[in-house]
């Protein structure tokens, strides 16, 4: 997953219609795939991102952005007609967030991506595009390689049984076991 996010840092979050000013905001790449892809390159590693974006403006600053971040980018495929993914994320003192997104699901049931580079040493995928995550277990496996999971609802954890890793947050967690009591949600297993 790749997409624009609008990040802005607020001092508490709006139950109420109005308008709110930000202390500060960013506007730069996000989704999953693409934020550990930038990690990795921050650490001195290679990375490669397998995503769809629009053949639109939003994508344009996305690969612009990502690609001044050394990722490598010649498994994005761009689609005519469709909208790239963007959010607006808000984000209060304390670390905690807000977030508003746009996903536009024709962009994910288009092919998936077809190889792994050579020299790759974990996959990492994530549920908004499940083709995708599925091709890249099904690679990792061939080569015997880490594939973690970034595990988000609506996906079922039959879904994910053959990853190496999987990985959530709260809600997900919860969303995708049916509770929301951790120690519960944490024993909950694939069949």
């Amino acid at each position: 997953m790749a997409a624009l996010d609008l990040v802005f840092q607020v001092d508490d979050f709006q139950s109420e219609t109005g308008k709110q000013r930000a202390r500060e905001s960013t506007i730069g790449w996000g989704g999953c795939g693409a934020n550990a892809a930038v990690a990795i390159r921050r650490l001195g590693g290679n990375a490669s991102l397998a995503a769809h974006l629009g053949a639109d403006s939003i994508g344009d600053l996305v690969l612009a952005s990502l690609s001044a971040q050394g990722v490598f980018l010649d498994q994005v495929h761009r689609i005519e007609g469709a909208r790239s993914p963007f959010s607006s994320i808000y984000v209060r003192g304390d670390g905690e967030r807000q977030i508003v997104s746009f996903r536009d699901e024709p962009l994910f049931g288009h092919p998936r991506f077809g190889y792994l580079p050579e020299s790759c040493g974990g996959v990492l995928a994530d549920t908004r595009w499940m083709a995708g995550l599925q091709r890249a277990i099904q690679l990792a496996r061939v080569k015997d390689i880490p594939s973690i999971i970034d595990a988000e609802a609506p996906a079922e954890l039959v879904e994910l049984s053959g990853a190496s890793h999987i990985a959530f947050s709260r809600s997900g967690l919860s969303r995708i076991s049916g509770t929301h009591d951790l120690q519960t949600a944490l024993r909950v297993r694939t069949r």
